[in-house]
């Protein structure tokens, strides 16, 4: 079943000149509506699956872990090249931070996996069409594309050692087209999912979860258009965060 689990309005604010990044993690954001939502909507029942469905703009690790945290699954496209690592049998031990010497300027970097780096690298498993909608910046087209997947180790970013953020293993499913037409950017996706995908099968109706969001988009454009709702809230973006399960 595809449907809204919870949406919430928010007027989104522009960032006040100059502002910190300590500023910025001190006032609401949009990732903690998103955040919100996920504890809202709670636990699933018994014998039931439940999955968040979102775009780049949902991959926070902080919302990954508290979909964990509420036992509900999620189908997350990937928009950082993260810090990853292959010890996924280690789940959530945290990673030793680093010293006082190693955060210091002069200090050189420490070799590290990314997640995109890592994921080029695996070999297709898989291949078939994929029916691409029109959008407002491109027309209807049917793209061939390869899948591949995987499981990795998604690391907290240096910059917020101090926030007792955890390793949290995911897998990886990558779809990418090898061949576009002339003149066209290929697709690529990258979904980071907590649901087990060990076959090409698993892989591919991982895609279909996040390609069936695309309806929940047309409904909040809809919104927008129809029903003019940033308008109705003094001209500024309104976001809505969305729960396909």
């Amino acid at each position: 079943m595809l449907g809204i689990a919870l949406q919430e309005t928010f007027l989104r604010q522009p960032a006040p000149k100059g502002e910190s990044k300590w500023e910025r993690m001190q006032r609401e954001r949009e990732s903690q509506v998103w955040q919100r939502s996920v504890q809202a909507i709670g636990v699933p029942p018994a014998d039931t699956q439940w999955i968040h469905v979102g775009d780049r703009y949902s991959d926070i690790l902080p919302l990954l872990a508290t979909c964990w945290r509420m036992q509900t699954d999620f189908v997350v496209r990937a928009a950082q090249n993260r810090r990853v690592d292959l010890l996924v049998e280690q789940a959530d031990t945290p990673v030793a931070r680093r010293s006082h010497h190693q955060r210091s300027a002069d200090a050189e970097p420490e070799p590290t996996l990314r997640l995109f780096d890592v994921v080029e690298g695996w070999s297709a498993q898989g291949e078939q069409d994929l029916e691409l909608d029109a959008t407002a910046k491109r027309p209807a087209r049917v793209a061939h594309v390869a899948i591949s997947s995987g499981s990795l180790r998604l690391l907290p970013p240096l910059s917020q050692e101090s926030a007792d953020l955890r390793p949290l293993g995911v897998w990886v499913v990558r779809v990418w087209e090898s061949q576009p037409p002339e003149g066209v950017e290929a697709l690529e996706w990258v979904l980071l999912t907590s649901v087990p995908t060990q076959s090409v099968e698993q892989a591919w109706e991982g895609v279909d979860w996040y390609r069936a969001r695309w309806t929940v988009e047309d409904y909040h454009q809809g919104l927008k258009t129809g029903c003019r709702i940033e308008q109705r809230q003094g001209g500024h973006n309104i976001f809505s965060y969305s729960f396909p399960r």
